[in-house]
C-alpha cells in the first residue's frame, strides 16, 4: 500500500569547475483497490555551467555565459477507478527554473571561449510553470474509449531570478489558459463486416 524511492547524484567536470547536484524522491500510496496517490519531487543545482545567452542578427557574435541553474520540480496525482472500464485521475505539477549568469563569453572560431565584460544584457532567466489536468477515461467497447480532459496552464517568465519558492508559486498564476477536449476512438472489426456482408 506505501512504497518510497529516492535518488541522489553528483557530478564534476574535471577540466571546468563546474559541478551538480541532484536528486528526486517519490511515495505512493494506494487506498483500498481504487485510489492511488503519488507524490513527486526533483531537484537539479548545477554551479559554473557554461552555455549559450545571445547573438546578434548576423551571427558574428556568439555570447555564452557562466551560470548557476537550480531547478526544482513537484508533481502530486490521484487516479480513481470508477469500474473496471471507468476512471476518473487528476495531475498537478509546478516547475521552477533559475538560471543567474556570473561571466559572460564570447565565442571564439576554434570553438574557446575569450571572457567579454563589454557585454551589460541582462540574460537572467526565471521560468515558472504550473499546470493541473483532470482526465476521465471510459472504455465502452472492446479496443474503443472515450476520453475527456480539462487542462489549466499558467506560465511566467522574467529576467530577474526569484529565489524564494512560494513568491514564484504566488506570481506564475499572472497568465493562465484553460482547455477542455474530447476524444473517442472507436474499434471497428473489418472482418467481421465483411463475413456480415457476405450472409
Amino acid at each position: 500500500p506505501l512504497s518510497f524511492y529516492f535518488h541522489y547524484g553528483y557530478a564534476k567536470q574535471p577540466t571546468t569547475d563546474q559541478y551538480q547536484n541532484s536528486g528526486d524522491f517519490q511515495a505512493t500510496m494506494r487506498l483500498g483497490q481504487r485510489l492511488q496517490i503519488d507524490y513527486m519531487f526533483s531537484i537539479n543545482n548545477t554551479t559554473n555551467g557554461v552555455g549559450f545567452v545571445d547573438k546578434n542578427s548576423s551571427e558574428t557574435s556568439i555570447t555564452f555565459a557562466k551560470r548557476n541553474v537550480n531547478t526544482i520540480e513537484n508533481v502530486i496525482s490521484t487516479s480513481y477507478a470508477l469500474s473496471n472500464k471507468a476512471s476518473v485521475s487528476l495531475r498537478a505539477r509546478h516547475y521552477w527554473s533559475g538560471a543567474k549568469n556570473k561571466i559572460y563569453y564570447q565565442l571564439q572560431q576554434d570553438g574557446s571561449l575569450t571572457e567579454d565584460p563589454t557585454y551589460t544584457e541582462n540574460k537572467d532567466q526565471n521560468y515558472n510553470a504550473f499546470t493541473v489536468d483532470m482526465m476521465l477515461r471510459w472504455n465502452f467497447a472492446p479496443g474503443s474509449e472515450l476520453v475527456m480532459a480539462w487542462k489549466n496552464a499558467a506560465y511566467a517568465d522574467q529576467n530577474i531570478v526569484e529565489t524564494n519558492y512560494w513568491s514564484n508559486m504566488r506570481n506564475t498564476w499572472l497568465n493562465q489558459s484553460n482547455s477542455i477536449s474530447v476524444k473517442v476512438l472507436y474499434y471497428i472489426d473489418f472482418n467481421s463486416l465483411k463475413k456480415k456482408k457476405t450472409t
